[in-house]
């Protein structure tokens, strides 16, 4: 049985990983509003795989339809509910000790609504991430943080 979602709970020997991905999920059927007034703790990167929904975020609304992905920054409050029948994201939460230089360099911003071309890429690479993390290897977060760097590579160039 293939899950769709999976999570590092970093260790204190994984502390200072530059950067890897906290958890993960694809085809994620988001049915109810998500509605966040004090944020959420960490970076995010959802992707739409089919249907669409709506986010608002610094008072401004974004139609989010299939193949459009959007970054939340961390702490900003936003919200996101589906317009349609069916609506399912993939998400990944990043981490590290080294993230927000990571970001800053890349010049990736903290908040925008992209087109995306890689959104297949991007899914194999989430399902990868999850296939590894419920193995539980003890380097599993480790093993991940390439998968990171990459993924943010791709976030960079949308």
């Amino acid at each position: 049985m293939e899950y769709n979602a999976g999570f590092a709970r970093p260790t204190s020997t994984d502390e200072n990983i530059p950067v890897f991905i906290f958890s993960a999920g694809f085809d994620y059927s988001h049915d109810k509003e998500v509605n966040r007034t004090n944020g959420f703790p960490f970076r995010q990167f959802l992707q739409c795989v089919k249907g669409s929904g709506v986010l608002t975020i610094y008072g401004k609304e974004y139609t989010i339809r299939e193949n459009t992905a959007f970054i939340l920054p961390k702490n900003v409050t936003h919200k996101y509910i589906k317009t349609s029948d069916e609506w399912l994201l993939d998400w990944i939460v990043f981490s590290g000790s080294c993230l927000e230089s990571i970001i800053k360099k890349l010049l990736i911003p903290s908040f925008a609504v992209y087109e995306n071309k890689f959104s297949y890429e991007i899914h194999n690479t989430i399902k990868k991430i999850i296939k590894l993390y419920q193995k539980k290897p003890i380097d599993r977060v480790m093993r991940a943080s390439a998968e990171s760097y990459e993924t943010l590579l791709k976030i960079k160039s949308l």
